[in-house]
């Protein structure tokens, strides 16, 4: 049964990301090189639908930064990754069961917006969350809804937290 809520959980915060890529998209259309003429600006938020409430209370994650890039396959250290949104001084832990409800199709929290952006179109969004236990020294928020034993992120059931185990933590 656990291993089944963390699996659940991978494909809802999978679908975050499908969500926040929808959300963070910014057409910029202009030539390759930017000029402060042709860039863009963009708001990032993330949402999760109402059907996916199923099997959790809450479903809590910590954001530290966003980042996107025009090259679909580019690698993790690979050139044109652009910081759309950096909560590396004060992550964000956001419920992601909380952004909607039966009454909306789909409620937006606000992570923050950058700019000048330059211009294209970004194939590649990654959410950056904080390690389940970071390094003395790393900022984190002041509350931790996750609570002392279950990292910084984590989904909530009737028998309490359970922590996430995430590729993408760091």
């Amino acid at each position: 049964m656990h291993n089944s809520r963390i699996q659940a959980s991978k494909i809802l915060l999978f679908s975050l990301v499908v969500a926040l890529g929808a959300a963070a998209l910014v057409s910029c259309g202009g030539s390759s090189q930017p000029t402060a003429a042709n860039t863009g600006t963009v708001n990032v938020s993330m949402t999760d639908p109402a059907t996916c409430t199923f099997a959790f209370d809450s479903v809590w994650v910590t954001v530290t930064k966003v980042t996107a890039n025009i090259n679909s396959g580019a690698g993790p250290n690979d050139s044109g990754w652009q910081t759309l949104v950096d909560l590396t001084n004060s992550p964000m832990q956001v419920d992601l069961l909380s952004l909607a409800d039966a009454t909306t199709v789909c409620l937006l929290k606000s992570l923050g917006s950058s700019g000048p952006l330059p211009p294209g179109k970004y194939q590649q969004i990654r959410l950056y969350l904080l390690n389940n236990n970071p390094a003395s020294g790393v900022a984190t928020p002041s509350m931790n809804n996750c609570g002392s034993s279950a990292g910084w992120n984590c989904v909530i059931t009737g028998s309490g937290p359970v922590e996430l185990q995430l590729p993408s933590e760091v």
